[in-house]
């Protein structure tokens, strides 16, 4: 199927690949990148995915990015959340997931280490459960 297939009333979108972007209709200001990347939105907004399947599931949630192999893959209707080499979880909002458990081991975060944001933010990871 065509980049854009059934676009019809959305403005301001951009779609490389096979299926991307393919059953939007009324979403505005979306990027997607790769084959069937954000292929099922229909009036999600503002969302950026890049990778084989980014943000595939993705309908009607907006400002979300997804980078990466099936990136955002179970994001269906969230806002507001990044998934970077990370499947997302479905109706998840305002969340960031970067990495995936079993794969990565280890993050690296520049201008966190030895500060007072270090300690912060290292009692306030959590693991993530999928």
């Amino acid at each position: 199927m065509n980049a854009l297939y059934s676009n019809t009333n959305g403005n301001s979108n951009t779609a490389s690949g096979f299926s991307a972007l393919a059953y939007n209709t009324a979403g505005n200001y979306n990027t997607a990148n790769g084959r069937d990347a954000l292929q099922f939105n229909t009036t999600g907004n503002f969302n950026t995915a890049t990778g084989f399947q980014a943000l595939y599931n993705n309908t009607i949630g907006s400002n979300n990015i997804a980078l990466g192999y099936l990136a955002g893959l179970n994001l269906t209707a969230g806002d507001n959340n990044i998934d970077i080499g990370n499947l997302g979880v479905v109706y998840e909002s305002i969340t960031i997931r970067l990495g995936t458990v079993g794969t990565h081991s280890a993050a690296f975060i520049a201008g966190i280490s030895g500060s007072q944001s270090q300690i912060r933010c290292l009692l306030s990871l959590v693991p993530m459960g999928n």
